[in-house]
């Protein structure tokens, strides 16, 4: 499109920029639709991208849930041993939240699709503790 935007051909003929809007047909006639991915597979991918960002943000959470038991570990004052049995417990609860997001990212990488589209995110495995 003249304004920069992706646009992208429906398999019933209709086209859209990537933004949703439907595009004027007399505009869609002047693009060259060989090579490009279809509206369809436009959607798909940018689910797949919403979905991986949440996983990034429950991954956000989970470090700031680190971080505060280090906070706990780091104080001055020597934590007591209860405050180190709930850091244990709560350690192990953080684990299985991070094996469930590798094993909900790896599910990503054996279902991709190949469109064709650079939506520009990239995930790597969560490190384990």
């Amino acid at each position: 499109m003249p304004d920069g935007r992706k646009t992208f051909l429906s398999a019933n003929g209709i086209a859209y920029a990537q933004d949703g809007q439907e595009i004027d047909p007399a505009l869609a006639k002047g693009i060259d639709w060989s090579d490009r991915p279809t509206w369809e597979d436009h959607q798909v991918q940018t689910g797949r991208v919403g979905k991986i960002e949440g996983i990034a943000r429950e991954n956000d959470g989970l470090i700031n849930r680190i971080g505060g038991i280090q906070d706990g570990l780091d104080d001055d004052n020597r934590p007591a041993l209860n405050d180190l049995e709930r850091f244990d417990k709560d350690l192990g609860a953080i684990q299985t939240e991070i094996d469930g997001l590798n094993t909900r990212l790896n599910e990503f990488e054996t279902k991709a699709p190949s469109t064709g589209i650079d939506h520009d995110v990239s995930v790597e495995a969560i490190p384990s503790l």
